[in-house]
């Protein structure tokens, strides 16, 4: 039986490796066989580090922006305007 060892790799070839997968056509399955990389590992690391220039380990607000009219109140709603739903359970 073959003992497999577990890498290490450096946080900057982690990074070129997720920026590939990001590359216009590119697939993951592909660019994990070209780096002999298991395509889960690399499927965890695009959720750690997302694509390339977008700060992921900052956490921000965005802002936002209102625009038109404020929809109406429930109180103007009519009962005919109400949709019922039937669960299974009752």
């Amino acid at each position: 039986m073959v003992r497999r060892h577990n890498r290490s790799w450096p946080e900057a070839l982690k990074l070129e490796i997720v920026a590939a997968t990001f590359e216009p056509g590119a697939s993951v399955a592909a660019v994990a066989r070209r780096y002999e990389v298991n395509a889960n590992q690399l499927f965890t690391w695009r959720k750690r580090f997302g694509p390339p220039g977008i700060d992921t380990m900052t956490p921000g607000l965005v802002p936002v922006v209102l625009t038109g009219e404020p929809l109406p109140l429930a109180a103007s709603i009519s009962p005919d305007d109400r949709i019922e739903i039937e669960l299974a359970g009752g």
